[in-house]
């Protein structure tokens, strides 16, 4: 009895992960149907647990209620309490994840902590470090990806730019060829003294362009540049995030393809591989759906 509870309280002290798969290793053929459940418990621990996250094992009583919550169908206060008390196992006033699935599962917990892991740890330390690779090479590639969109959006605000550049250069363009018709009309009408103005102010207009219609010009030829810049930054963003994308999707590939093969190989640990492949499934709803993800 005492060395089990020793055992207790160490597998009370693995990160939130670690006692679900030490769970789903030992009762596999009871609660393997229960794997869904047991992932949901444990994020919803990591998500609650605000101080340590992932890298957190066990709750405090304030937080244990507010789990019990948010998990277990509605209870009183009164019975919260009860409750806890009877999850405690070590007393310690604190609530393991190991410790609240013994108490809804209803498990034997000197079972649990004296049952066998898995036996084929060579391959699965390599499935483990295939999806780390995957997830490395993701998170690499939505960065990669959110930079090109920043700068996608950079280009667009160019494009836009360019584009108001030339309306406004278009206009200036009509104001000028307006006034020069008028300038020409204006020299064969009215007085001599009035076509001779007319003359004068036509001969000025066509030697040089007027201040307004050179600011255009100039504005104009700048988003010009701008926006060719801009476009080919952003493309050669776009092109090496679709290729960081490439291979995390690849590295996907390969965690997937020796999970199968470690499943197909048989033996123990079927919690560890479960809980590899449901990691590779809830990441890759960050892919594209047209490279396998989507929510």
């Amino acid at each position: 009895m005492g060395d089990d509870f020793e055992k207790l309280k160490k597998l009370n002290q693995l990160i939130y992960k670690d006692q679900a798969i030490w769970f789903l290793n030992a009762f596999w053929a009871e609660h393997g149907s229960d794997a869904e459940g047991v992932w949901n418990y444990t994020n919803k621990m990591i998500e609650l647990d605000e101080k340590n996250g992932t890298g957190g094992n066990e709750i405090d009583e304030f937080t244990a209620h507010r789990f019990l919550e948010q998990t277990e169908d509605t209870m009183t206060v009164r019975e919260l309490r009860e409750t806890l008390r009877e999850i405690d196992i070590d007393t310690n006033k604190m609530v393991s994840l190991t410790e609240y699935l013994i108490f809804h599962y209803k498990i034997d917990w000197h079972k649990l902590v004296n049952a066998a892991q898995s036996d084929n740890t060579e391959e699965i330390d390599r499935a483990q470090a295939l999806l780390a690779d995957a997830l490395q090479k993701l998170g690499h590639a939505r960065g990669k990806a959110d930079e090109a969109r920043k700068l996608e959006t950079i280009q667009r605000q160019a494009e836009a730019d360019a584009k108001k550049a030339l309306a406004l250069l278009k206009a200036e363009e009509l104001a000028y060829e307006n006034r020069r018709i008028d300038l020409e009309r204006r020299t064969n009408e009215g007085g001599i003294v009035s076509r001779n103005k007319a003359k004068n102010e036509l001969q000025q207009l066509l030697g040089e362009d007027p201040l307004p219609l050179r600011r255009a010009k100039i504005n104009q030829g700048a988003a010009v540049r701008a926006n060719e810049r801009a476009t080919a930054v952003a493309g050669e963003a776009r092109k090496v995030a679709d290729e960081a994308l490439g291979v995390a999707v690849k590295a996907f590939e390969e965690a997937e393809a020796y999970l199968v093969e470690i499943r197909n190989m048989g033996g123990s640990g079927e919690g560890v591989l479960w809980w590899i492949d449901r990691e590779i499934t809830e990441a890759k709803k960050y892919l594209p759906q047209s490279k396998g993800g989507g929510r």
